[in-house]
């Protein structure tokens, strides 16, 4: 006997045909079951067997295709990626056009032995396309697995879900009888839907799809239709309708079905928020307090006739524009709703696809947390645009006090370009002048020797002193040398060249060591022009036999003292016209804010102090050293 039966199928030849799951393909002939293709021609998996309108029987089959016609077995390639991929269902059309649907490749279409393939890449919701119809108006139908139904029209892919009230996602088998009612098989049940449902739901005049759905109550044995194998149910010639399911076969005559007028009431139980269950007795109001990470409306429906096959549909107006789908789930789980006044409203259907115009509702009020109160928000805005108007005001200070800064700094160095020009001028011009007017006279004296050895010894004292300026400038100008260190190592140097040039001993009191604190151009050439100006008086007119030089940091100030042994002067006695020095070294230390002190009597030498506030930054504590005597 035959085992392991997949689908039976009868041709136009009245020929009976049984696929099976592992043994091939046979017919019934002369009494018997009779094997009658090569199992190297055809797969041991047969699903499905369809006659197109030619008379060819194609059979689906685990490694693709194959095509009885006069009395031959032809395999049809298909370009596949995987022989793992099976074809379970099988159609035509007016156009010769043959649809295949297949186990996880989706749908194909073959005509003139070229294929089409339809996935879910372009517009079929599931590559388990497990069964296909094509109606009397050439449209084809496809049921597939978990993606609903999908209508085929002119190129373009229509699908149907349970969220647009289909009663199930899972199509086994499409039938269609002389009422233009579409009937479906699922794996929970049969139900019907009207053609002129289907129709206005895709021209858009409907938002919703009622089925009418049949199952134990209806007299069903199983809900449970089989699946993946073709035919998967038929119409007899008096018009009943058979569906194979997991427990035998259910019958069903259209013409005997009568409509339920009636849809079930439906009413909200009770309501879940977190662990807390609120019931209801009736229309009310309920308010959900922050920080509720969930909430849980369950509802229910009086309708006795068959409970199992009431369906529902929910909206929470102010949260969704249309009716969703719930099936025939009792519960609908929010995982988060807004703050907000919301309308949760519930309806519930028969078998018939016939809502309840009315149904249930409730009201609810979704406290917000503080951060999301009018209050609140208002509150972050102000001082949001406080925390802004300080910050952009701040930014412009910073702004301003940066362009006041490149302001200063190129004014600074206007003038110090100013002041080398003026040196210069002052210093190596009066000097190269004074050198040419010796060299015309070492000329016009040539006959004269002694003559022109002392304007030659005065050409060469002028260009040492010219190249001494030029070094004090190019000092006084680079960047490196702007250092407090710099200052004490240059005022040395140049005290004792200028005194070991004129005989005259030098005692030095400054730092044995000297941190480099930063110090200006501005500040470092001034000081050093004090002591120069002070040394270049005291070599022309003290006669000292010793000059002293000392330097000290501390208190918050540097002191720098120039001090000699020789005649002294009386300042008040000095002649206006001779004060030019005195007036400059004045005009200098006022120009970076220090303080210039000048002591001097005849017979007792002269003393020039100079204090000048050093930077916050700079140390306190005295930095100095043991006096030493350079002769």
């Amino acid at each position: 006997p035959l085992t392991e039966v997949w689908s039976i199928f009868e041709d136009s030849r009245s020929n009976l045909w049984v696929s099976t799951s592992s043994h091939g393909v046979y017919q019934f002939r002369d009494g018997r079951f009779v094997s009658i293709f090569d199992r190297s021609r055809i797969s041991d998996r047969v699903n499905a067997i369809y006659e197109d309108r030619q008379g060819r029987i194609w059979f689906g089959h685990w490694g693709g295709l194959a095509c009885f016609a006069d009395g031959q077995l032809t395999r049809v390639a298909m370009p596949w990626l995987s022989d793992d991929y099976e074809v379970v269902a099988i159609a035509s059309d007016s156009r010769d056009r043959l649809w295949l649907g297949t186990k996880g490749a989706g749908l194909f279409c073959m005509q003139d032995g070229k294929f089409t393939s339809y996935t879910t890449t372009n517009g079929l919701p599931s590559n388990l396309a497990w069964s296909l119809f094509v109606d009397r108006n050439d449209t084809l139908w496809v049921g597939t697995a978990d993606g609903g139904l999908t209508c085929v029209r002119d190129g373009q892919l229509i699908n149907f879900t349970i969220r647009d009230g289909l009663a199930d996602n899972t199509i086994c088998h499409i039938v269609e009888d002389s009422k233009d009612r579409f009937w479906f098989t699922s794996p929970h049940g049969v139900f019907s839907v009207r053609r002129e449902v289907l129709e206005a739901f895709m021209r858009g005049e409907s938002k919703a799809i009622s089925c009418t759905i049949y199952g134990q109550s209806d007299g069903m044995l199983s809900t449970a239709c089989t699946c993946a194998f073709q035919p998967a149910g038929c119409m007899t010639r008096d018009g009943r309708l058979l569906f194979p399911t997991l427990k035998g076969v259910a019958v069903l005559h259209p013409d005997t079905v009568t409509a339920d007028p009636a849809p079930p009431s439906v009413f909200i139980e009770e309501v879940v928020m977190g662990d807390k269950v609120h019931e209801l007795t009736g229309p009310t109001k309920l308010t959900i307090t922050p920080g509720h990470s969930r909430l849980e409306i369950r509802y229910t429906a009086l309708y006795f006739t068959a409970p199992e096959s009431v369906r529902f549909r929910y909206r929470l107006e102010g949260l969704d524009s249309n009716w969703i789908n719930n099936g025939t789930k009792r519960a609908v789980d929010f995982s988060y709703v807004p703050h907000g006044r919301y309308k949760f409203e519930v309806q519930a259907s028969n078998n018939d696809g016939s809502w309840s115009p009315h149904g249930d509702n409730i009201e609810l009020i979704v406290l917000p947390h503080f951060w999301q109160t009018r209050w609140f928000i208002g509150a972050v805005l102000v001082t949001g645009g406080i925390g802004i108007a300080l910050t952009v005001r701040r930014l412009e200070k910073v702004k301003s006090k940066r362009r006041l800064e490149r302001e200063k700094q190129a004014r600074l160095v206007e003038l110090e370009r100013a002041r080398i020009a003026r040196d210069f001028h002052d210093d190596i011009g009066s000097d190269l002048t004074h050198v040419i007017v010796l060299s015309e006279l070492l000329k016009a004296d040539n006959a004269k020797p002694q003559e022109v050895e002392a304007n030659a010894m005065m050409i060469g004292n002028t260009a040492r002193k010219a190249v001494r300026g030029l070094r004090t400038i190019i000092w006084a100008a680079n960047p490196k040398n702007d250092t407090l260190d710099g200052l004490v190592q240059y005022i040395s140097q140049y005290a004792y060249e200028s005194c070991e040039a004129a005989l005259l001993p030098c005692r030095l009191d400054l730092p044995t060591e000297v941190p480099a604190l930063s110090m200006i151009a501005e500040i470092r050439h001034n000081l050093f022009m004090v002591v120069k100006e002070a040394l270049n008086n005291v070599l022309k007119h003290s006669h000292a036999s010793e000059v002293q030089l000392s330097l000290k940091l501390h208190e918050g100030f540097l002191d720098l003292c120039i001090k000699d042994n020789g005649r002294g002067f009386k300042v008040d006695s000095i002649p206006a016209g001779q004060r030019s020095g005195l007036a400059n070294m004045s005009y200098r230390m006022e120009a970076i804010g220090a303080t210039l002190l000048i002591e001097s009597s005849a017979g007792k030498g002269t003393s020039i102090f100079v204090r000048w506030a050093h930077p916050k930054d700079w140390p306190v504590g005295p930095i100095h050293k043991s006096p030493s005597t350079r002769d």
